[in-house]
């Protein structure tokens, strides 16, 4: 019996996952903790009439960071905060209370009216970096990123380099470079392999 040679091509997809890396940023300033995207410790605690300021020194304690209030941060603050990040609690206590908060480059920091840290705002000196992006284009994040500029600051995109040209106040930039760093990762590929398979017809129909 002529015996027949039956090919089968067996398709199988590969998924191979690729872990993000850092944007290459030209700046050798640390980020504050925050921003090296480590989640933030849960905090549990109740506040019956309690001075702001007081408030404020249990989160840095707590957090181990400084936390430096402006001259016109007074008040009391009733609020029961149970397993919560720290930074999301700390945050909506003070916006509750009119004020607002700042994470400067430093690590410090600080709580003041939203209209004080607007005004210090125009004081401080623009600085410009640029970050050179390895995955996606550039000029795809300009629109993301411009939502978190000061009314002075600027991000465009250097299509020829595909890097990311961002100018503004130091602690935008470093907020900036932050997420460039969470945005700017491979696509995982898929990679095809086959294998091809010699049948004997003969042997299998024996098999049943």
């Amino acid at each position: 019996m002529t015996h027949r040679l039956l090919w089968f091509v067996v398709l199988s997809s590969l998924v191979t996952g690729c872990l993000a890396e850092a944007v290459a940023a030209q700046t050798v300033q640390q980020q504050p903790e925050q921003l090296q995207q480590r989640p933030a410790r849960r905090i549990t605690v109740s506040f019956q009439d309690a001075d702001i300021r007081d408030v404020l020194a249990v989160f840095a304690e707590f957090t181990g960071r400084s936390i430096v209030p402006g001259s016109g941060v007074a008040g009391t603050v009733n609020a029961d905060i149970t397993n919560q990040p720290w930074d999301v609690a700390l945050e909506t206590l003070m916006r509750a209370n009119g004020f607002a908060i700042e994470y400067l480059p430093s690590g410090i920091i600080r709580v003041d009216a939203v209209e004080r840290l607007r005004a210090r705002e125009e004081l401080e000196p623009l600085v410009t970096r640029t970050f050179r992006i390895n995955y996606v284009p550039a000029a795809e994040m300009v629109a993301t990123l411009a939502g978190m500029k000061t009314a002075r600051g600027a991000v465009v995109a250097n299509q020829s380099t595909n890097t990311l040209i961002v100018t503004d106040v130091e602690a935008v930039v470093a907020n900036v470079g932050a997420l460039v760093s969470q945005l700017d990762i491979r696509t995982p590929q898929v990679s095809i392999q086959s294998k091809i398979i010699f049948v004997n017809r003969t042997d299998a129909e024996e098999l049943g």
